[in-house]
C-alpha cells in the first residue's frame, strides 16, 4: 500500500489517502505487441487523427507506444517510492 494525495475540487480539501498497490502478472509477448501497435494504426487512421499534425500515423504510433512505456516505468518508480 501507498499513499497519494487528492485534492477535492468541490471541497478545496487535499487529503491523503492510502491505495493498493497493482500487481500485474501478464508478460506482453512480441505478438500481443505486434497486435497492439497494428490495431493503434488502424484506429488513428479510422479517426483520422494524424490530420491535426500533418504526422503520418506511424511516428503516432511509436510516439504512443513509447508515452505508455515512460508511464508504466514511472509507475514502477513511484510504487517503488511509496513502500
Amino acid at each position: 500500500m501507498g499513499s497519494l494525495r487528492d485534492y477535492d475540487f468541490d471541497t478545496g480539501y487535499d487529503e491523503e489517502k492510502t491505495v493498493p498497490e497493482v500487481k500485474t502478472n501478464k508478460v506482453q509477448t512480441d505478438s500481443d505487441s505486434t497486435d497492439f501497435r497494428s490495431e493503434l494504426v488502424s484506429l488513428l487512421n479510422k479517426f483520422s487523427k494524424e490530420n491535426g499534425s500533418n504526422t503520418p500515423d506511424f511516428i503516432l504510433r511509436d510516439y504512443l507506444c513509447d508515452c505508455l512505456k515512460a508511464f508504466d516505468s514511472a509507475t514502477k518508480k513511484r510504487t517503488e517510492w511509496c513502500k
